[in-house]
């Protein structure tokens, strides 16, 4: 509970820093300290509960949409697929192991680094350099994540790569 009170706040304080961009100076360099804080939250604890990858799915979607109304981008068809990806992926998981925590992979972790040096790129920059790297990396993490999870017998939340198995 006191996870989702904590996203939703983040989400909250990044949103109103959105609306508010015109009377603060540095608007830009406030978002992505506040996508940093929000890195910070991901760090899994010692007390995982079984909801915390959703939770954590949940609380990147606003940022990232609310980055991409700031900076006038098109969401495209592979951020869609990534998305449907991502929620096939979190049903496999729930009716396979009745579990949405998914296991912690380097790729995954990878991914999150390249998403949110997009973002920091896109507040910053309004270039679009790493959004290539974001998107495909998007995909093929989730594929790996998939396999993982068809693959696994037991759940395991220690599964670095699909090659430790």
């Amino acid at each position: 509970m006191k996870g989702i009170i904590t996203r939703c706040s983040v989400i909250f304080l990044f949103i109103m820093v959105y609306l508010f961009k015109n009377s603060l100076v540095y608007y830009d360099t406030l978002l992505v300290t506040i996508i940093l804080f929000n890195l910070l939250l991901c760090i899994p604890t010692i007390n995982v509960n079984k909801y915390y990858s959703l939770i954590n799915t949940i609380g990147w979607l606003p940022i990232i949409v609310t980055t991409f109304i700031v900076k006038n981008v098109f969401i495209t068809q592979i951020l869609i697929v990534l998305i449907l990806l991502r929620i096939l992926l979190f049903t496999i998981n729930y009716l396979k192991f009745n579990n949405f925590y998914l296991p912690q992979t380097i790729l995954n972790y990878s991914w999150t680094i390249c998403m949110i040096l997009y973002l920091a790129e896109l507040l910053l920059n309004s270039t679009h350099g790493l959004a290539n790297i974001f998107l495909l990396g998007g995909i093929i993490s989730t594929l790996e994540l998939t396999f993982i999870v068809l693959l696994q017998k037991h759940w395991n939340k220690n599964v670095r790569s699909i090659f430790r198995l």
